[in-house]
């Protein structure tokens, strides 16, 4: 009797492990606070905008914490970015359009208090 050849099938699968798939954010109690380079912007100008992010007991967030930016005029370069030293940074790009940009953070559950840029010149009607 002859005996058939075994066939084996590898399956190579993908392995990821927990910090490929999670970003790391600020932990529970922690504040995130704001600071412009510029408060008030020329039209095309642009202005950094830096996320101080400190733990509860006020030591500054492990490097590598993502922090989320948003604003409601002009446009961010980055929506997200991480921290060196407890600071993240983004550049708000002015554009054409005058007016006030409502800039705000956060990372994990802490929320920074949002700030405002004038771009342009708003005091004309």
């Amino acid at each position: 009797m002859r005996s058939q050849p075994a066939l084996l099938i590898l399956l190579a699968l993908p392995t990821l492990s927990a910090c490929d798939s999670v970003p790391l954010l600020a932990p529970t109690g922690s504040t995130v606070m704001l600071v412009a380079s510029r408060a008030v912007v020329l039209l095309d100008g642009e202005s950094t905008i830096t996320a101080s992010v400190t733990e509860g007991a006020g030591t500054p967030v492990r490097n590598g914490t993502e922090v989320t930016f948003s604003s409601t005029l002009g446009t961010l370069d980055t929506q997200q970015a991480t921290t060196r030293d407890g600071r993240a940074s983004v550049r708000l790009l002015a554009g054409t359009v005058a007016g006030f940009a409502t800039v705000n953070a956060f990372s994990g559950s802490a929320t920074a208090d949002s700030i405002s840029i004038e771009i342009g010149d708003t005091s004309t009607p």
